[in-house]
């Protein structure tokens, strides 16, 4: 006689961290992100992130939201901390729209979402953009960004000439 088989009806939640630089801004984010209907489609789990330990202690996200409103230099370290703790994390900075944000794409943030009008659209844009493998910003940000790229190619390969 067989065994039957038992089905467990559960669905993977995808799990984003947020790592904000204060309780009130990481509310404002989990609540944002809990308002999205695309993400809840996703079934995603909101949860705070701990820099202090290691990312073997069970902390594992797909994408991590960090909060850089108040950051203005020192980009490309946090992004390197960041990364060597969380390296299977994609990471998306939410920034000030006053910062340079080509400047955390250059980082290597995954995706850049300024605080604007449009923000509780543009974050779960961003998520979405990076869970598919693409970065993420404003389009018109993207086309500096896109410009500035240019203008190096031509210069680096003006001097290859």
């Amino acid at each position: 006689m067989a065994m039957p088989v038992l089905k467990l009806r559960h669905t993977p939640q995808l799990r984003i961290g947020v790592l904000a630089s204060h309780p009130i801004v990481e509310r404002a984010l989990r609540d944002s992100l809990r308002s999205s209907k695309a993400l809840r489609r996703l079934a995603a789990e909101v949860t705070p992130v701990s820099t202090s330990l290691p990312a073997e202690c069970g902390q594992s996200y797909a994408v991590i939201i960090v909060d850089l409103t108040y950051v203005a230099s020192d980009t490309d370290a946090i992004a390197r901390k960041l990364r060597s703790t969380f390296s299977a994390s994609k990471l998306v900075a939410v920034v000030s729209p006053k910062n340079d944000v080509v400047m955390f794409l250059q980082a290597g943030f995954s995706a850049v979402v300024p605080i604007t009008v449009n923000f509780d659209n543009d974050l779960p844009c961003a998520i979405s953009a990076v869970l598919s493998g693409s970065a993420w910003a404003p389009e018109p940000v993207m086309r500096d960004y896109a410009e500035r790229v240019r203008g190096i190619l031509e210069s680096y390969s003006s001097v290859l000439s």
